[in-house]
């Protein structure tokens, strides 16, 4: 149970069981009100329902035969003052004490009874009636002893919650103090954080899990990070090596001819193309990464495009020798929502990868292009060794290369820019091994549609 149920039980039953007690106090309590007043027409007596054959007694019969008036009535006097009833055990008594010291005489007398105070009617003369209630005073004794009880009780009910309520704040005190501890060792940079299943498995355990997840994945950071220097360090420093050892030499005089000389320089141009390439890359990772690009994204008709790109990749397999194959099956009025650089860098950074990791003798790269009910399908396949299945969920995220020989070109962001471009266009990217060798990179993105597009915007617009 999760801990804002527990406090919620909590309160309920705090409130739940206050509310009962008081229920319990109303029944009890409304004992009391016995003896209904009740008026008859046809005797004109109106009186507490068990009083009307007492009344009808003093007023209509022979009070001398009625021992149980003398038990139950004290005194019945009406609004003028005359008294038409007291009681014989006071009434000797009456002339000389007051009516407070007959009270008192009477109770002391009568000490297994209560009084009842009320008003009565007979006919056309109200007056007051007192009488004896052997049942208040029962209830008065019981209702004390029925308090003493429910008091006990309430307080129990009470100190229970008390109880439950500090063992939850205790534990949530415990938890919070685990966290606080996790979170300041982050914060020093220890990212190998990890909490008991006990932790993982109680109140706050969604808390718990995301410190471990926010840990993991400032690891993961960190070690990208760190091959993020790793592959600088190394990519940038060997042409720039390269070019500084070439420049000496010149300075030196080792070139003796014209055509040593322009041996060196052309060497020196293509290590500062390297340099260069590598150096937008990073610039292409860093406005990718810090989410800043300005996406200009506009209707395209994707045959069209594709026919463009195909051309373009056919020149350079010509140039690098690469055995290129291409099936287009979808439909030519097909189209696409996005932005046709953006599109067309990704195309390439797929198709680079595809031949990098080709065979060296006889690399041959095949793309695929087809739709299904709601995407385009774009798939890419070389025949190289293909991609460890362990190694296949890394190769999107940057500077991660699944070859870790260093004398292969770039920094391993291609595949991290694609991924990019392909989500900022609503689609997905992923990888696998082809059962016939060689590895498959495919990527989707949604067919437009114009009547559901124009319901997202006028969605967003409300």
């Amino acid at each position: 149970m999760r801990i804002r149920s527990k406090l919620l039980l909590l309160i309920y039953g705090i409130v739940i069981l206050s509310l009962i007690c008081v229920i319990v106090f109303a029944i009890l309590f409304s004992g009391l009100s016995h003896g209904k007043y009740v008026y008859d027409e046809e005797t004109g007596i109106g009186a507490p329902w068990n009083m009307h054959g007492m009344l009808r007694t003093v007023f209509e019969e022979d009070r001398s035969t009625n021992r149980q008036l003398d038990s139950d009535v004290f005194l019945i006097a009406d609004d003028s003052g005359v008294i038409y009833y007291l009681n014989p055990s006071v009434s000797f008594h009456s002339d000389h004490l007051s009516g407070s010291d007959i009270l008192q005489l009477i109770t002391s007398y009568y000490t297994d009874r209560g009084l009842v105070f009320t008003r009565y009617q007979y006919k056309d003369s109200s007056g007051t009636l007192v009488y004896f209630s052997r049942w208040l005073s029962n209830v008065s004794n019981r209702m004390t002893q029925v308090i003493s009880s429910v008091i006990l009780i309430s307080i129990f009910f009470l100190v229970v919650p008390a109880l439950l309520g500090m063992r939850i704040v205790t534990k949530l005190r415990r938890n919070l103090i685990t966290l606080e501890n996790g979170i300041v060792s982050i914060s020093d940079g220890v990212t190998d954080i990890s909490f008991s299943e006990k932790e993982r498995s109680g109140d706050l355990k969604e808390i718990f899990i995301a410190v471990e997840m926010m840990a993991h994945k400032l690891k993961e950071e960190e070690d990208r990070r760190s091959r993020f220097f790793l592959a600088v360090s190394h990519d940038l420093k060997t042409p720039l090596t390269s070019i500084k050892g070439y420049l000496e030499a010149i300075q030196d005089g080792i070139p003796r001819s014209e055509e040593e000389f322009r041996e060196y320089i052309d060497i020196m141009k293509e290590k500062a193309d390297l340099l260069e390439s590598r150096i937008l890359g990073l610039i292409e990772y860093a406005v990718f990464d810090s989410g800043n690009l300005i996406q200009k994204f506009l209707v395209i008709e994707a045959f069209p495009f594709l026919q463009t790109t195909a051309k373009m990749f056919k020149k350079e397999a010509v140039a690098r020798h690469i055995e290129l194959h291409t099936v287009v099956d979808f439909d030519p009025k097909l189209k696409i929502k996005g932005n046709t650089k953006l599109l067309l860098r990704c195309f390439e950074n797929l198709f680079d990868n595809a031949v990098k990791y080709s065979q060296n003798e006889h690399p041959v790269v095949e793309i695929f292009c087809h739709c299904d009910a709601h995407n385009f399908v774009f798939s890419i396949r070389d025949n190289g060794a293909g991609i460890p299945e362990a190694e296949q969920k890394n190769i999107f995220e940057p500077f991660y290369r699944s070859d870790k020989n260093r004398n292969r070109p770039g920094f391993g962001l291609g595949l991290s820019s694609a991924k990019s471009i392909v989500e900022l266009h609503g689609g997905e990217i992923s990888c696998f091994n082809h059962p016939n060798g060689g590895a498959v990179v495919m990527l989707t993105i949604p067919i437009y549609n114009a009547e559901s597009e124009q319901n997202k915007d006028e969605a967003q617009e409300a």
